[in-house]
């Protein structure tokens, strides 16, 4: 088989976001989607495309103090990667 795909579902749950527990937040879920292509003739070359966040969520990383929330870092947007690789 020269070419394979894959799909990959990521769930975060809800997480304690201040030391004192009280404010719990910050769950979310995220698709990867991945393409192998390494058709024979390529002798050992395989080309891999890969979609991160392939939904496009929106989310943050979420922080806190003793009792309030005081920060939210985004996570990474949607992404794109091409990767091409030889085996010798």
């Amino acid at each position: 088989p020269w070419l394979s795909a894959r799909a990959q579902l990521e769930v975060y749950d809800d997480y304690p976001v201040t030391l004192d527990n009280r404010v719990v937040a910050g769950g979310y879920e995220q698709v990867t989607l991945n393409l192998r292509i390494a058709p024979p003739l390529w002798k050992g070359v395989t080309i891999d495309l890969a979609m991160l966040n392939a939904l496009g969520t929106e989310y943050n990383f979420l922080f806190g103090g003793r009792t309030d929330p005081t920060y939210a870092t985004p996570g990474p947007p949607q992404q794109l990667r091409a990767t091409i690789a030889k085996a010798f």
